[in-house]
């Protein structure tokens, strides 16, 4: 149900937060006003979505400019009743009788709230409390039922990225963090901890730490990129480690049954049955620069784990599906028929410290143990070409 805000001449009700402003134009009782960005003083001008002069907070007082009022962070304002010839009575509304409680209240303009959230600015300020009163809010974010809500941020792309709902510094002004010489310290600027608790779900459940969703679904637009995430580290001293993401499962108890699968990281890339024409990749590790280590590993997977069978993984790699894949590991690059490794494997010696595929041959320098279904076969290697 829609929700039709009438400006009328107000009265401020109750007051939270106060505080003393002044003025740089003439306001009324109720007015939302913004904090002048040019002045040291505690000097305020009308809030207004289309000049992007977001409410700062709420005159409890009315005044001329230059006047000195009392402000607040929260109130309750409520309409005043027209009397008329006679000493007739009409009640002043700020909704309809079929307008419902609760419904939210936008930064307009000229100080005004407004049902209509804002194209040029977005902020909601308040809600419609009764027919006759509103609540507004100007603390410090918008915390509602539903936890904080960001619905009423009008998000406008542009070259500096200026635009955002949650800043902890900014990508033209990072935010100092200073370590200091003592004992071990730590820092997580946003923390999520969970505990799972109650009883089994009857069906199929799931609950997600964070959960992001981008659509693109209207116009074609063929220089635009998406991502998720974009994660950066920048490095130009000395470290002990850098991960741009570390995930990590543990299991803590000896009795766990996992029903479907466990994975640190699970990637889907659904194409559907649609023509999708460019380069589709599961998973790209791109190791750049000329300063790049001799000894750099573009992925490895280490194993540390011991069974009590005394066996380790099952399968460092494996490569499935249906249809098969046509190639299951390209070396080099298919398209140009070059860039390829100098040596397609590397395995310990045969008889080395470390247990490895090569074993010794009759009639070769030595063989690399292969499975064929669940039987052991061998390919054979020498010395020279």
């Amino acid at each position: 149900m829609a929700f039709t805000y009438t400006d009328s001449d107000k009265v401020v009700l109750e007051a939270w937060g106060k505080f003393k402003v002044t003025l740089l134009e003439a306001v009324e009782s109720g007015d939302l006003l913004s904090f002048y960005n040019a002045s040291a003083t505690y000097a305020v001008q009308f809030a207004d979505q289309s000049d992007s002069q977001r409410a700062d907070c709420i005159a409890v007082d009315g005044g001329a400019a230059g006047a000195e009022i009392t402000a607040c962070l929260k109130a309750v304002l409520g309409t005043i009743s027209t009397i008329a010839t006679g000493g007739v009575v009409t009640r002043v509304y700020f909704a309809t009788s079929t307008d419902y409680l609760g419904a939210p209240l936008y930064l307009g303009e000229d100080g005004k709230p407004s049902s209509t959230n804002g194209t040029t600015y977005s902020q909601r300020v308040g809600k419609l409390i009764a027919r006759d009163q509103i609540a507004i809010d100007l603390r410090s974010v918008n915390v509602q039922d539903g936890g904080f809500i960001a619905d009423e941020v009008a998000l406008v792309p542009n070259s500096t990225r200026a635009d955002m709902v949650l800043s902890i510094g900014s990508r033209a002004t990072e935010k100092n963090i200073t370590m200091v010489a003592a004992a071990t310290q730590h820092l997580d600027p946003i923390q999520l901890n969970l505990n799972i608790i109650g009883a089994n779900p009857t069906g199929s459940s799931t609950i997600n730490g964070v959960y992001q969703l981008i659509t693109h679904d209207t116009t074609d637009m063929s220089y635009l990129r998406l991502k998720n995430a974009d994660w950066n580290i920048v490095i130009g001293k000395d470290i002990l480690d850098a991960y741009c993401y570390q995930g990590e499962i543990d299991f803590t108890t000896a009795a766990v049954t996992v029903g479907g699968e466990a994975a640190v990281l699970g990637l889907v890339m659904n194409a559907g049955s649609y023509d999708i024409t460019g380069n589709l990749r599961g998973l790209i590790i791109s190791m750049q620069g000329a300063g790049m280590h001799a000894t750099a590993i573009g992925l490895e997977i280490r194993t540390t784990c011991g069974h009590a069978l005394g066996t380790g993984l099952a399968e460092g790699i494996r490569i499935s599906g249906t249809p098969l894949p046509i190639v299951g590991i390209a070396m080099g690059n298919q398209t140009n028929d070059n860039e390829g490794p100098q040596n397609a494997f590397f395995f310990p010696s045969i008889g080395g410290a470390d247990e490895g595929p090569c074993v010794a041959s009759g009639t070769a320098q030595g063989a690399i143990t292969i499975l064929i279904g669940a039987a052991t076969r061998y390919i054979r290697f020498w010395t020279t070409a």
